[in-house]
């Protein structure tokens, strides 16, 4: 074999996990992504205005709104590709719905 090759040090990774806890533990799967809804939601709680969020994060109203709507779709899909990955794994609607904190499974259906 090739001397240089023996002596090379690759990392190859774990797969979907980083750390000590396995990928997607916790109760909340936003609870420390800090996406831009998580900082809306923080903002809001500490008794800010809509139009003081936006003028906080450097945008119009009209750019907020938009990128609230944005994130909120993008949030929604998360929501979408998780449960049809749960579905995969051979998991029944209601066991879903307990997952992902619905209160029923019609939110998991839809």
């Amino acid at each position: 074999m090739n001397p240089i090759a023996e002596e090379m040090l690759m990392h190859y990774g774990m797969p979907r996990r980083s750390g000590r806890y396995p990928w997607g533990s916790g109760d909340n799967p936003y609870q420390r992504s800090g996406d831009f809804l998580s900082r809306v939601e923080e903002l809001k709680k500490q008794g800010l205005s809509e139009t003081d969020i936006a003028k906080s994060m450097g945008l119009t109203t009209t750019q907020y709104r938009t990128q609230k709507s944005l994130a909120k779709d993008e949030r929604r899909a998360l929501d979408v590709a998780r449960a049809r990955s749960l579905r995969e794994d051979g998991k029944s609607l209601n066991e879903i719905a307990a997952i992902m904190g619905f209160s029923n499974d019609s939110s998991v259906r839809s």
